[in-house]
């Protein structure tokens, strides 16, 4: 009788930048749904507390839900298990999720502060068994280095940058992301690995894009050769709460999100739970 492998505990990944508008949460969703379809099982954790990923994923508004992400913070694993949302919206299949809420801004960061011993590693403590129920998890963070970011960081084994070269606005205070996730790595978590750079809502055609991105090159590096397209819509598939491989099959964006799955499953090593991605 051949032994059973057992399965690595699941990739978590943070997806980061301080900068709002910055395809940061476009990413997330996109991605988990796209590793989803491939038949991975997914969790999305949405510290952000405007919870957009998470309004975007669950049937049920973020605001109506009574356990969120900041059990993460502060609860036990009842509480963690509770706050799984399963029933997720069309074209989310194999991805769940524990969303967002202002509970977070408004009193989680509060208590971190002043009632933490270690209060940048809360979330780390907790995540552990989360691990080993998913394939791959995905933390969107909010767009601000404080607490909660300093959280995803130290509980991640990688990290994602998404810079969008359609403006230049993104691309302000990247050297303090960058100093500020090497304080995290020197203190709490010395294995997180920088997936890269991910340039997102390009367009090759106009020359304030192509400027932008020869920036990232020279000021940044580690570019994944990955590039997520600018489509109109990404827009109308945040709109309608779905991936956007939903709303354009065959479309140029859907693909790339297609191509960043496919990269990340063979750099990281991504393992399914079983053949057919149930748990």
């Amino acid at each position: 009788m051949s032994e059973q492998k057992i399965k690595k505990p699941a990739a978590v990944i943070s997806v980061a930048i301080q900068k709002g508008g910055s395809a940061k949460t476009t990413l997330a969703v996109n991605l988990a749904a796209e590793l989803g379809s491939q038949g991975y099982n997914v969790l999305v954790i949405d510290v952000d507390p405007q919870a957009n990923a998470s309004a975007h994923i669950s049937v049920a508004h973020p605001s109506t839900l009574s356990k969120n992400a900041s059990t993460l913070f502060r609860g036990n694993l009842e509480e963690i298990m509770a706050s799984i949302q399963v029933e997720t919206n069309p074209g989310f299949e194999n991805v769940h999720l524990i969303p967002g809420s202002l509970e977070l801004d408004q009193s989680v960061e509060e208590s971190l502060r002043n009632h933490s011993p270690r209060p940048y590693e809360e979330m780390r403590r907790r995540i552990g068994l989360l691990r080993e129920a998913y394939d791959v998890i995905i933390i969107d963070t909010p767009p601000s280095l404080r607490l909660l970011t300093g959280n995803a960081l130290a509980a991640s084994t990688h990290y994602i940058v998404p810079i969008e070269t359609s403006s230049q606005y993104p691309l302000y205070g990247v050297a303090d992301l960058v100093a500020y996730i090497e304080r995290i790595k020197e203190s709490i978590n010395p294995d997180l690995v920088n997936i890269g750079v991910l340039i997102s809502r390009h367009d090759e055609r106009r020359r304030a894009c192509k400027a932008i991105l020869e920036t990232v090159q020279e000021k940044i590096g580690n570019i994944l050769p990955v590039i997520i397209h600018a489509g109109a819509k990404v827009g109308d598939a945040s709109i309608a709460r779905v991936p956007i491989r939903k709303m354009e099959k065959d479309g140029r964006v859907a693909k790339d999100f297609a191509d960043l799955a496919t990269f990340l499953i063979n750099t990281l090593g991504l393992e399914k739970s079983d053949e057919s991605g149930n748990a």
